[in-house]
């Protein structure tokens, strides 16, 4: 393992390779900041393109397009108020709130900062902790997966702080969501209401849309409108109050 460290290092600093991780970053991150196009998509489209590459440069591509991708979802989260990946939903509670008062470029000079830090942290407890781990997955059973999703469901209390109420709903309305497809265990299908398309279950990234986008395209929506119809009020009462 150690005499292969001088090859690592002069893969990772050869000009090509760095040139094609800048390039995978730079277009991970404008496709991640497009909500509907994860970096999962991007990978699998990118997959077949590293066919005729060198290992080296490949994975250093598609590992510099995911990372972008997922940084890049933190960009619509923050300004627009909707994730462009899943993981960036945490980033529109703290993120678009900067945003409207002001703060967009500290938010995203923030998300970068710590979507560095973290994936340097990830990448190493990877490299060191995945056998650890592979021989603990191998393990888990029925009532492992249980807890883990008991684990899932009492992160709702921690996100929703502000309104349990809320959060409980939400999280009843996701397990009834989740509910829809094939069933894994009997094999019927279930709330397909007859549609083939559903059969496979609903797309993550469609139910991010709908439950983040829409409502803020409604906002903006309401917020254009509503000066509008206040300045038709103000020139209402001017006017009256000049003929009086």
């Amino acid at each position: 393992m150690i005499d292969s460290i001088p090859s690592v290092i002069g893969s990772l600093t050869d000009p090509f390779n760095m040139l094609l991780l800048c390039c995978g970053v730079l277009v991970g991150i404008i496709v991640g900041a497009l909500p509907g196009l994860t970096a999962t998509m991007a990978l699998a489209l990118l997959l077949p393109f590293t066919f005729t590459m060198q290992p080296e440069a490949s994975l250093m591509t598609m590992g510099g397009l995911y990372v972008g991708g997922i940084y890049g979802g933190c960009i619509s989260a923050i300004l627009i108020n909707t994730p462009g990946t899943p993981s960036a939903i945490a980033t529109t509670f703290d993120g678009y709130p900067l945003a409207r008062k002001g703060k967009a470029s500290h938010a995203l000079a923030a998300a970068a900062l710590s979507s560095g830090v973290g994936g340097i942290i990830g990448g190493l407890a990877l490299l060191f902790l995945t056998p650890i781990l592979a021989k603990w997955a191998l393990s888990f059973g029925p009532s492992e997966y249980f807890w883990v999703a008991i684990l899932g469901l009492t992160m709702i209390a921690t996100l929703s702080s502000g309104s349990l109420l809320k959060g409980l709903i939400g999280g009843c309305i996701g397990l009834l969501l989740g509910t829809v497809g094939i069933s894994p265990v009997g094999g019927e299908s279930r709330y397909t209401f007859g549609f083939s398309g559903l059969q496979s279950g609903l797309d993550m990234v469609v139910i991010l849309i709908a439950f983040f986008c829409v409502p803020e395209v409604i906002s903006m929506i309401e917020n254009k409108i509503r000066p509008q119809k206040e300045d038709k009020k103000e020139k209402g009462i001017a006017r009256s109050s000049l003929e009086e």
